[in-house]
């Protein structure tokens, strides 16, 4: 089967592509890439966003009309400005990671800047117009999936009522094959050790967790924490720790985060939002217990697992849960790319 993959987005998104497409590539099946790697949002050299994945996904559209080169074309999210009533719609599998309308809310509730409203309300409009226009267009496709359950609610806001939900799987180390990384840091071998790892940005509201995280080894010494990942809003979270057992890491690469999760007590994030929580993930398959902001993706892995505690983000809250889940065994059953792959292609070959 020939099978063409596109996304515009980088990072997360942009990995799950790959992998998937790896694996299927591994199964005997031709596959092509279209992945710019966050191009797509740069228009003249200035980031612009939306705007500029739009036209990116209405070129894609324009060259992919009237073509029959691929069996499967696998689209993360389009959006575009225009909606060509095309048979590729028929032969399309759409995923959805996030929504427009998510980022939107989290504007309006004051997670993120203000200033972003306007932005984020048009672009939240322009998501509902293309679906809307895209099911009207073409009633019979393309196939929609989701990668994670409360995304099906999101996405029905824009009338996706039938998107089948297709988890993200996952590639990590076996634990003992780790190697340690506490001596570095002169982190006792009985201390409890919490981790947080991500990208510090809006959503996933780093500084309130380094203030909680800080505050918590502060009230109790035999407690350390490890905190990790980039992005903009980097300096506060640096601004909010005082305790010379919190550690601020900034950006660690794939070795060092596998080395702080197999010596993990418990796994923090007090994110506003998430789409699918990969760094949780990731702690459960080494059987870390988790503590969770109570939003809707925390909700439904913490339940779905039963690996750790759902929380308001607060330093009592998280006190009070590190002391209930910390250290002990958790065993989740989780996908590998392998089994992901496969099932996206029997999603697609079920709507044949």
């Amino acid at each position: 089967m020939n099978c063409l993959v596109l996304t515009p987005h980088r990072l997360g998104i942009k990995a799950v592509a790959e992998r998937v497409g790896e694996q299927w590539d591994a199964m005997g099946h031709d596959v092509d890439y279209r992945l710019p790697d966050g191009a797509a949002a740069r228009v003249g050299g200035v980031t612009v966003g939306v705007p500029g994945i739009a036209r990116w996904w209405q070129k894609q559209f324009r060259d992919l009309s009237g073509s029959g080169a691929y069996d499967l074309i696998w689209m993360h999210q389009p959006l575009s400005p225009t909606v060509p009533d095309a048979d590729f719609w028929d032969r399309t599998l759409v995923t959805f990671h996030t929504t427009e309308m998510a980022e939107y809310c989290l504007a309006r509730d004051g997670v993120y800047p203000r200033r972003r409203l306007p932005y984020l309300w048009a672009t939240s409009r322009l998501e509902r117009w293309f679906y809307g226009r895209l099911r009207a267009t073409v009633p019979e496709g393309p196939t929609y999936t989701v990668v994670s359950p409360q995304l099906r609610s999101e996405v029905s806001t824009f009338g996706v009522e039938d998107a089948a939900y297709v988890p993200n799987g996952l590639s990590t180390p076996a634990g003992e094959s780790v190697g340690p990384i506490r001596e570095r840091f002169d982190i006792p071998d009985h201390a409890t050790l919490l981790v947080s790892l991500g990208s510090h940005t809006y959503q996933k509201r780093p500084a309130l967790c380094a203030r909680c995280l800080d505050a918590v080894c502060a009230a109790d010494p035999s407690i350390h924490a490890v905190i990790a990942g980039d992005g903009p809003l980097h300096d506060d979270v640096v601004s909010a720790v005082s305790s010379d057992r919190v550690h601020v890491r900034g950006y660690v690469d794939d070795d060092e985060k596998w080395r702080w999760l197999a010596t993990a007590d418990a796994f923090v994030s007090l994110s506003a939002y998430e789409g699918m929580p990969v760094a949780s993930l990731e702690a459960l398959s080494f059987g870390v217990p988790v503590v969770l902001s109570d939003v809707p993706a925390h909700r439904s892995l913490v339940e779905r697992h039963a690996c750790g505690a759902l929380i308001e983000p607060t330093p009592d809250a998280l006190g009070t849960a590190v002391d209930r889940v910390a250290g002990v065994d958790v065993s989740a059953s989780l996908p590998s790319w392998e089994s992901v792959a496969s099932t996206y292609l029997a999603v697609a070959d079920s709507e044949d």
